[in-house]
């Protein structure tokens, strides 16, 4: 009889240990196009390299940066401006380049070159130039 318990006891675990194997809670696996472009991109934090990092101003904080599905981009200025006489939105358009470790950003006459440093579901990590090297950090 003991055996016959032993195996009964087994097969409880294991059908338990499939079970919670398969749940349903588990985090799909995104891509990078279906990460960048799932929901608009609110700046967190700009680091200097080699200096340091701050928050973003009041008036960049609210800013809205939209990569959609088709290679367009759109910045919104938010309800906060800092200069009233800029335009509230401004179109654009994105691509990944190497490998989808850049994104090339052209928009307003400029285009520049992102080096993605993270990438997840509430986190965007961009390195570029602009006078200085910049890391600037976005979540949702």
């Amino acid at each position: 009889m003991k055996p016959f318990k032993l195996i009964l006891a087994l097969a409880l675990v294991l059908t338990i240990t499939l079970i919670s194997s398969c749940s349903k809670d588990d985090d799909p696996i995104l891509s990078r196009l279906e990460l960048l472009t799932q929901k608009p991109w609110k700046l967190k934090s700009t680091t200097i390299v080699g200096i340091g990092t701050s928050p973003p101003e009041s008036y960049s904080a609210d800013d809205i940066h939209t990569f959609n599905t088709d290679g367009t981009y759109v910045f919104d200025e938010g309800p906060t401006k800092e200069d009233s006489s800029d335009p509230q939105t401004v179109n654009g358009k994105w691509e990944f380049a190497e490998a989808e470790t850049i994104i090339k950003l052209s928009y307003g006459g400029l285009t520049l070159n992102q080096e993605i440093v993270e990438l997840t579901s509430t986190t965007l990590k961009v390195k570029f130039n602009f006078i200085f090297d910049l890391e600037e950090t976005f979540g949702h």
